[in-house]
């Protein structure tokens, strides 16, 4: 009980993360479904049409009759081939399938409304389209593809309301297809909460593997792949420098104070260079007492923030955990990029420079290359 409790538990914490419709977790999830999703449209395609043999032992008379309509299901294969393509956005293409499937629930009832006892012979159908509807809604967010599943289930009974369907079984079909439709929500429900599981684990491993744990900066790996990442963008920045900052005398501290206390000296650095942080600039813990910006803004204006960062170091007031003061600087080398698309090693060489330069001179100052 302890564990269905546990489980139970888990699920609630995970169901607004589920219903908030969150960007990047819709697009996650359609970019892990899209290959999946298509397979499921191409057989869509493939299968529906070829049930027209069924309409032919069914009701020979009228079989031919069907035979258009079946054809408008091979609309799912370049719609299928399009979910493996990268030209098209999401939004549009779950637009396109959720028209294509409504839609297809129509053509499905003028099928059935063509053919002799169509609606007794063809009833099954419609829970052939609550596995479609398990299988496609799969890509959209769980809302999207709770109202998609509803609006399935509700056509028929709305398209009977207007008119349009003559002697329509209603209780036979509610009968059908209402605990049809709890169990392909339920279904729909577990599938998203498994993925998001997987998610959320992926993505506190990629936390991980980009963090320095200590100081909570990003690490040199998360720094070379934002530098390659502005690198390839269409719409690269006029100006990246980069900064890197070295605790002046890092080694003499440890032996002074101790590691512990060397390390309160790292995380109030790293706390320092968080605060600094936005849209045009973020930091990172690179080495073990070296850290970097990599900022867009002007040459100029990367020069006072590093001046800035440098006379706060200097300033800051570190007690260690015996209670002494912890006097600390810090040595800075600036760089820019002046072309684009300028590889990281020849950026990071050029600022490690100007560091070595700064710390020759005499520490606890910025120099710029």
């Amino acid at each position: 009980m302890k564990a269905i409790a546990s489980l139970l538990t888990e699920a609630r914490q995970r169901l607004p993360l589920l219903l908030q419709g969150d960007e990047s977790f819709a697009e996650a999830k359609f970019a892990e479904h899209r290959q999946f999703v298509s397979f499921a449209l191409i057989i869509v395609a493939l299968s529906i049409p070829s049930l027209w043999l069924w309409d032919l032992t069914t009701d020979p008379t009228h079989a031919q009759l069907t035979l258009q309509y079946r054809a408008y299901y091979l609309l799912g294969l370049p719609l299928g081939l399009a979910f493996l393509s990268s030209a098209f956005s999401r939004r549009t293409l779950v637009t396109l399938m959720a028209l294509f499937l409504l839609v297809g629930i129509i053509v499905f009832l003028e099928i059935l409304k063509l053919l002799n006892d169509g609606f007794i012979h063809g009833m099954p159908g419609f829970m052939y389209g609550m596995i479609i509807s398990i299988l496609t809604s799969q890509c959209l967010p769980v809302l999207q593809g709770f109202l998609f599943t509803l609006l399935a289930v509700l056509l028929p009974h709305l398209y009977a309301a207007t008119g349009l369907i003559e002697h329509f079984p209603h209780l036979r079909y509610g009968v059908l297809m209402w605990h049809a439709l709890s169990l392909t929500l339920l279904a729909q429900y577990a599938i998203a909460d498994n993925y998001l599981k997987r998610h959320l684990s992926e993505m506190q491993l990629k936390h991980a593997s980009e963090h320095d744990p200590l100081s909570g900066l990003g690490n040199r790996r998360l720094l070379q792949q934002r530098l390659h990442a502005i690198n390839n963008t269409s719409a690269a920045p006029k100006c990246t420098s980069l900064l890197i900052i070295d605790i002046d005398h890092f080694k003499s501290i440890n032996d002074r104070f101790g590691h512990d206390n060397g390390d309160l000296v790292i995380t109030h650095l790293g706390r320092m260079l968080q605060q600094i942080e936005s849209k045009d600039s973020s930091s990172y813990r690179i080495g073990g007492e070296e850290f970097a910006i990599l900022t867009h803004l002007p040459t100029h204006d990367a020069e006072a923030l590093a001046e800035h960062i440098r006379t706060q170091a200097a300033s800051a007031q570190i007690i260690s955990r015996q209670g002494d003061a912890i006097p600390f600087t810090i040595s800075i080398g600036l760089t820019c990029t002046p072309t684009p698309n300028e590889a990281f090693d020849i950026l990071f060489s050029r600022a490690d420079q100007a560091l070595y330069q700064a710390k020759h001179q005499g520490r606890n100052q910025t120099v710029r290359l």
